[in-house]
């Protein structure tokens, strides 16, 4: 899937997803899909658009700064692999591996019974939970024949939700930006085991308002990237490894539902993929962001370095993290909303 690493002194590296073959516009102005808000770059920048053979490619739309290709200035140009290109002040490193686009998904998660009973409370009411049994794994409660350790273990769990569920949601409650609340969720999501990588979607202007993701198009805003310290991800020499699958995403979106990633080379359709080595992804968890009438985007991390870091446990934990986001996000869209201000009545 294609996509431009986004580079900005002061700013954290952001991800910008290019789904579809829909154009791409880049600028200033609030319409464009990829904003890049800075005096240094037009309001109506550049376009990136597919050609006809199925590559991308970029077109100045008469900027006052231009646009640069590996340092060079360019009207338009067929984007390769690892370009830089310079729009303004900021640097867009285009990155393409559509050859790595089918990965693997098991299904959504069932909470334990004490946090299920918990997320009916009226505190937690409205969250965008499926609580369902997983598809080939296996979320049965610990039973009576379980030994001390196992049963140990699902208290603990239990246990660690229980705690989790108050502090992210007090935490969420205190900001009043989306764009906060993105970034304060990967710090959450991050505290999972196994977690090295993670990313915040937040669908753009123009598909935020939707209630039915069965058919694109819809786009997403530039996601907000973060490793977790001392990871194996953020320590790796070269290229860093960018991919989240689009049919992940689709699944995601289409479905709302939590999808769990455990061991690609496991599964017969791709344990012969090359792809999938290639995306260098051993396990992933993907969740939506919203309320159960609304989608806002996504939750995505994974671990680059082991096959089976996640499992029921940790997904469970990553979907409540979730949920609580897409409650704060709503909160804080719908106090945007209340405290613009209102057109004034028309003189009779």
């Amino acid at each position: 899937m294609p996509r431009f690493l986004i580079h900005h002194a002061g700013e954290n590296t952001r991800v910008f997803e290019i789904l579809g073959d829909r154009p791409i516009s880049i600028g200033r102005a609030k319409s464009s899909n990829l904003i890049l808000d800075d005096a240094s770059v037009s309001r109506q920048h550049a376009v990136v658009r597919t050609t006809m053979d199925g590559r991308w490619q970029i077109i100045d739309r008469s900027s006052a700064n231009g646009v640069k290709i590996n340092g060079l200035v360019v009207k338009e140009a067929v984007l390769n692999p690892n370009d830089e290109v310079v729009v303004g002040e900021y640097r867009l490193r285009f990155f393409e591996d559509s050859s790595a686009r089918e990965m693997v998904t098991y299904g959504t998660a069932k909470l334990p019974p004490r946090v299920t009973k918990a997320l009916s409370a009226s505190a937690y009411s409205g969250s965008f939970l499926p609580v369902q049994p997983v598809g080939g794994i296996d979320a049965t409660p610990v039973d009576r024949t379980a030994s001390r350790e196992e049963r140990a273990r699902s208290i603990e769990h239990e246990n660690r939700l229980l705690a989790l569920l108050p502090r992210v949601s007090s935490t969420l409650a205190e900001l009043t930006s989306v764009d906060e609340i993105a970034r304060r969720v990967l710090d959450f999501a991050l505290e999972i085991d196994g977690a090295e990588r993670g990313y915040a979607m937040l669908l753009d202007t123009e598909s935020m308002g939707r209630r039915d993701f069965s058919k694109e198009p819809y786009g997403f805003q530039p996601a907000v990237i973060r490793y977790r310290k001392n990871s194996n991800a953020s320590t790796s020499s070269g290229a860093p490894h960018l991919t989240i699958s689009q049919s992940i995403i689709r699944q995601v979106m289409n479905g709302g539902m939590p999808l769990l990633l455990t061991d690609p080379t496991a599964d017969p359709r791709f344990s012969a993929s090359k792809s999938v080595v290639a995306a260098g992804i051993q396990s992933a968890m993907c969740a939506p962001l919203g309320t159960k009438s609304q989608m806002f985007g996504l939750l995505y991390v994974d671990n680059l370095s082991r096959r089976g870091m996640f499992t029921v446990d940790e997904l469970n934990v990553f979907t409540v993290i979730a949920a609580q986001a897409g409650l704060a996000i709503d909160r804080a869209r719908a106090r945007s909303i209340h405290d613009q201000p209102q057109p004034s009545a028309a003189r009779e």
